[in-house]
């Protein structure tokens, strides 16, 4: 049976092409929006489940959702530069600068002004997204659509 696997905030659920959910769950809001990002693309997750039965390599290897946004890549690695630029590589080979300085504004996210702090940004354990230590974080579909090729 065509299928998916979903998990998010460490709950997983598993649900056919047709939207019916045989195992598992996530919060209803989440589900909503895996639905309808699931009728958008049915055509293409049909053509990559043939794909895999067929023991060939998928275009779709993981899927992520974030803030309601699907983002395919997996953040491998994240290094500072200057001018509050980070550095993102990506599973997909690609690396991207991503300007934080629009950011960095309040009393909260403006600390990431301070060169010291920003440099402490951390990858999180699973390359879904970064944050620093006082928990400020950018949204992964963010860093990833704005951020630019190199």
């Amino acid at each position: 049976m065509p299928h998916i696997h979903v998990e998010y905030s460490g709950e997983e659920a598993v649900v056919l092409l047709d939207d019916t959910v045989i195992e598992g769950s996530i919060p209803k809001n989440k589900m909503k929006l895996l639905l309808a990002w699931m009728e958008i693309h049915h055509d293409e997750l049909e053509a990559n489940w043939r794909l895999l039965s067929a023991g060939e390599n998928s275009s779709i290897a993981s899927i992520r959702f974030n803030r309601g946004t699907a983002v395919a890549a997996k953040i491998m690695s994240v290094e500072t530069r200057n001018d509050l630029k980070l550095l993102l590589s990506y599973s997909t080979g690609e690396s991207k600068i991503f300007d934080a300085a629009p950011y960095a504004t309040g009393s909260w996210f403006g600390e990431l002004k301070d060169p010291f702090y920003f440099a402490k940004v951390r990858l999180l354990s699973d390359g879904s997204g970064i944050e620093w230590p006082d928990g400020q974080d950018i949204a992964p579909h963010e860093l990833y659509e704005l951020g630019v090729e190199v």
